[in-house]
Order: C-alpha cells, then structure tokens, then sequence
C-alpha cells in the first residue's frame, strides 16, 4: 500500500515514485504487479462496493488508464499483461489501451500474453473456455476454433506460436505467417 520505489544499480538508494491518482480514487494505491515499467494497482473509492483498478507508468507514477470495477474484482489475483509497446494493458479482467485512454471490463477474461496490437487470452465460464484477444477496439472477441496464437514476435517478423491440439497439449513453433 502507498508509493513504490524503483531500485537503482551499485550502492544507489531505491528512489520512490510519487503516485498520481486517477479520477474518484481515495487513499493509498495497493499496486499488484509490474510489467514493462507498467505498474497495476487497485485504489479505493467512496463506494466500499467499486474499485478503481489503474495502470501507472512505474517511473513517473502517471496514471495510464483507470477503469473503476466492483470491489470483489481486486479481491482474485489480477494477472498483468502489457504489450511490448506498452499500449495494450490487461490486470485480469480490466484492459486498457494506454494510447486512447478506452477501458473495458470483461468479467470472464483471463490475459496470457500480449503482441503490439493484440492481447490474448481466454474467456473462462462455468461451462467452458474459448481463447480471445482484445485489439484495443470494442471488446474482448473469441477466437475461431484452433487460431494460433503468437507468444513472441522476433524482429524479423517470425513469431513463436502456441498452437493447441485439444484442451491440454500444445505445440511450440516458429511461424513467418
């Protein structure tokens, strides 16, 4: 709870981020995860019933984008995928696109992983799970039954594809599709 420090190299002390607030947040932040120098954190507001779930940028403490969601929300592990340019932002079922400010809250998404221009995952029920992505655009969309989806992207444009065979085996492979 409160600001976060960034650690510094050699024997230099740690210097602490000074943390914007997004808008209708009180209190101190409760920051959950950091992924490329994008930190998730929960804030509380007047309402014990919703949550503010914030994207800040680690070193400035700027605020990102901010969705504010029912409370029980924070209460689960909020898993946090960033994509490699750092628009395209999931902490469990909050995405965010950074570049447009756009949020959207999809109470059954589940992120993995993350490419410039797309966030994958799953859309889990009681009855079943389909693989997503959400593009930054609308909202989160199923993907068609055995979709590859890219885990890396080389700089040459290759990309490391999980392909799913069934519920449970994967195949790892390098695609230039």
């Amino acid at each position: 709870e409160g600001p976060w420090s960034i650690l510094r190299p050699g024997d230099q002390p740690p210097a602490t981020v000074s943390v914007t607030s997004p808008g209708g947040a009180v209190g101190a932040p409760h920051a959950v995860s950091s992924v490329r120098g994008v930190v998730a954190a929960w804030w509380n507001t007047d309402n014990p019933q919703n949550r503010i779930v914030a994207f800040h940028d680690a070193r400035s403490g700027e605020v990102l984008a901010a969705k504010e969601v029912p409370a029980a929300v924070t209460d689960n592990p909020l898993p946090t995928v960033v994509s490699e340019d750092r628009t395209l932002l999931s902490a469990g079922p909050v995405l965010a696109d950074s570049s447009t400010q756009q949020t959207v809250f999809a109470p059954a998404w589940k992120p993995s992983n993350a490419t410039s221009g797309n966030i994958f995952g799953s859309l889990v029920t009681s009855s079943s799970t389909v693989r997503a992505q959400w593009t930054g655009r609308g909202e989160v969309v199923s993907l068609t039954e055995g979709a590859a989806v890219p885990w890396l992207v080389t700089d040459d444009g290759s990309a490391v594809v999980l392909d799913q065979l069934g519920d449970i085996t994967r195949i790892a492979a390098v695609r230039k599709d």
